[in-house]
């Protein structure tokens, strides 16, 4: 049992068995919008309830804490079918979920996936009809993965990784900001791998943030992992059309003279101190520091482009006009009506 000053604890002990268990920690300010669910197909496996009314987002969502041996562990051998009927009791529970809201999965899987593709490739290929539709299934993108791990192991690889695509489960290592290459998760005295997994339905991935592997600490011979969510906002919300009027000008480009003389505007001191603060600066792997990264490299482009090429004349004036429109067009004939 783990106890946390400050925290609500949820834990799953293995009957008949001194170690193994899984465990979900919930802060105390956010405990009325968490429930426990019922979980009795695995002592392996504990799910929560995050509510949508309380967290402001447009479903529940599950989130599913699990753990599987490695092939070779005691338990393992002491029951000899633990390690598919874990996996199946996984898919089973991931199934039944998905039908009430949205499923992220985290654990350790002990399964070495490598770069083998978590959706089911060329689905449609040769086909006259769309076969996800068939089924009444959205279509599985075909989203490659980065991983630092290029060894596959089986059957625990490919148990997982069915797990994955029968749920339509995208796993966010190597593929999400703050981890792009998917970084190695375990690291034990016969080598390192990445067996420590985040996983999330696709309604679900549009509130994804970040997902982070910390450094290696002397308490375990695992990385913690840290999934940002965006919360208490609906997902609507989050979109609303760009202030088109702020955007900058484009500028002319001609394929003779326009890449010198970019080149040398880059090459001058003000951009050439510009190009040296952004590579000096420690951007966070999230959201908001993407944004600040992305604002800078703009900023530097512009300020090049701007010294260094002729500016288009823009499709819209910024004048008012009578009618209230901006067009130059209109601008013009409301001007030459007067």
């Amino acid at each position: 049992m783990v106890k946390i000053e400050g925290y609500i604890s949820y834990n799953s002990n293995r009957k008949n068995s001194r170690s193994g268990g899984v465990c979900i920690l919930v802060e105390n300010a956010l405990r009325k919008g968490v429930s426990l669910v019922a979980c009795n197909e695995s002592d392996d496996i504990i799910v929560v309830k995050l509510d949508k009314n309380f967290f402001r987002i447009d479903f529940d969502l599950f989130i599913v804490c699990f753990y599987i041996s490695p092939p070779y562990s005691s338990y393992s051998k002491k029951y000899p079918d633990y390690t598919e009927n874990t996996f199946a009791a996984l898919n089973q529970i991931c199934a039944k979920l998905l039908s009430k809201g949205e499923v992220a999965l985290c654990g350790d899987s002990n399964a070495r996936t490598g770069d083998l593709p978590d959706f089911i490739t060329n689905c449609n290929a040769g086909a006259t009809h769309d076969i996800y539709n068939d089924i009444g299934l959205p279509l599985d993108r075909e989203e490659p993965r980065n991983n630092t791990d290029p060894t596959t192991i089986d059957p625990h690889c490919q148990l997982f990784l069915d797990t994955m695509i029968n749920n339509q489960l995208k796993i966010l290592n190597g593929r999400t900001l703050g981890d792009i290459t998917g970084k190695l998760t375990c690291h034990k005295s016969n080598g390192s791998s990445l067996v420590d997994y985040f996983a999330i339905s696709s309604w679900a991935r549009d509130h994804v943030d970040s997902l982070q592997v910390e450094d290696f600490t002397c308490f375990s011979d695992h990385c913690p992992l840290i999934l940002k969510l965006t919360m208490f906002e609906p997902f609507e919300a989050k979109y609303t059309l760009p202030d088109f009027a702020s955007m900058p000008c484009g500028f002319r480009w001609d394929n003779t003279n326009s890449p010198q003389l970019f080149t040398s505007a880059l090459s001058s001191p003000e951009n050439s101190s510009k190009i040296q603060q952004i590579l000096l600066s420690d951007f966070p792997y999230t959201v908001e520091g993407n944004n600040q990264l992305n604002e800078q490299l703009v900023d530097l482009l512009h300020s090049a482009a701007n010294s260094a090429l002729k500016v288009k004349k823009p499709p819209y004036s910024t004048v008012p006009t009578k009618s209230g429109l901006t067009s130059s067009a209109e601008y013009r004939k409301e001007t030459w009506a007067d």
